[in-house]
């Protein structure tokens, strides 16, 4: 029971981790990494070029519904974490700064994610490099540093000279996604357009409308186009992205799941056995019974009643144990609590329901004793 009731509960876990609204969709989306070596790429106009050649190349290929570009890969941290001023927020501490996840995105990357923008305007043609400095903030960063107003317009002080102060300007609030762990709450974010921060490495978005990975040799062709040098890396879907960071609580779910469903076999074969061992010893018995006028009813009723008995007892024993012991998954669990109440109820009626098939079994046969045979059986 135990054992059922871990692999009940890493199940629901496993349930809960998937259905998770991780702010981004996942299907039909593959993703790469590149990196221009600085060498051949050391001034930013050149970064910049390389970008928007790339992005307008793959928009171009069949099938291709959007691109854009991210610094950091999904799912794996913030490629940097920043200390900046933020109008109309005094932090606790004067002498520091909140720290905050940056973003540097390209190209059409809230669209190619599905990234909901929840207000302002995404960055298009006005956001130049020499053009002033500008900022796209996450719901997080919205929620906690500008409680009063509305945070367009407000201002930021993130890759500004000193003489600038709070160089950059909020020109919109995107939804949140889940950038750290899976299990991690959204922390607070800004994404800096790419023309105005150009980075050598980066990480490569592509939705289509149909597989993904049917289109990688395609997109590898197109990155050679442009430097028959420069390789690409890490391709990989999106979704599969997702499933390597939720790997581990799949393989202790099918862990759990394997040596449960050992013990349920274990269990039924035990309740078996000794509820036939009951009939064998109790044969005479139920020849006497029968000889009196005992239905065939009766018989089935008091050979279940004693397997009954067992399976209760079976249950209330791996409802206490599982009580105290569970609770040592709690770090292993998401979405479910170590005493959910679904996982024990639907675990008890499934041991219930194989357990007493068990006992029908040889109950069933305890109701052909021949009455004769059974008076002289010793």
């Amino acid at each position: 029971m135990v054992l059922l009731l871990g692999a009940g509960l890493l199940v629901r876990s496993f349930n809960s981790l998937m259905a998770l609204d991780l702010g981004f969709d996942r299907e039909n989306v593959l993703t790469f990494r590149i990196n221009l070596p600085r060498s051949n790429y050391p001034r930013p106009a050149q970064t910049e070029r390389f970008s928007k050649d790339l992005l307008q190349r793959l928009n171009a290929l069949p099938s291709v519904q959007a691109a854009g570009t991210i610094n950091h890969s999904p799912l794996q941290g913030h490629g940097m974490i920043a200390f900046m001023g933020i109008e109309g927020y005094a932090p606790v501490d004067p002498k520091q700064d909140p720290a905050i996840g940056i973003g540097v995105v390209d190209g059409e990357y809230f669209k190619t994610l599905k990234i909901p923008l929840l207000s302002g305007r995404q960055y298009d043609a006005r956001d130049a490099s020499e053009s002033p400095k500008v900022a796209i903030i996450n719901e997080a960063f919205a929620k906690r540093f500008v409680r009063n107003g509305d945070p367009l317009g407000k201002r930021i002080g993130f890759g500004c000279e000193e003489s600038e102060g709070l160089c950059r300007t909020i020109v919109g609030v995107a939804g949140n996604i889940r950038q750290e762990r899976i299990t991690d709450e959204p922390i607070p974010e800004i994404y800096l357009p790419f023309s105005q921060n150009p980075l050598n490495s980066m990480t490569v978005m592509v939705r289509t409308a149909s597989d993904p990975l049917a289109l990688a040799g395609a997109v590898r062709n197109e990155v050679l186009a442009i430097d028959r040098n420069q390789p690409i890396y890490d391709v990989k879907t999106l979704a599969q992205r997702v499933n390597e960071v939720s790997a581990v609580s799949r393989s202790l779910m099918v862990l759990f799941a394997a040596f449960a469903l050992l013990a349920l076999v274990l269990g039924a074969v035990g309740i078996y056995s000794i509820v036939s061992y009951s009939v064998t010893q109790r044969t005479h018995e139920i020849g006497i019974r029968m000889a009196l006028g005992a239905r065939a009813a009766d018989v089935l009723s008091l050979i279940l009643k004693n397997g009954l008995a067992l399976v209760l007892a079976g249950i209330a024993i791996g409802i206490a144990g599982a009580l105290a012991l569970t609770r040592l998954l709690t770090t292993l669990l998401f979405g479910v609590t170590p005493t959910d109440s679904v996982t024990f109820v639907v675990v008890c009626i499934v041991f219930f329901l194989i357990a007493m098939l068990a006992s029908l079994i040889p109950a069933l046969r305890a109701t052909r004793v021949d009455p004769l045979v059974a008076l002289r059986y010793e």
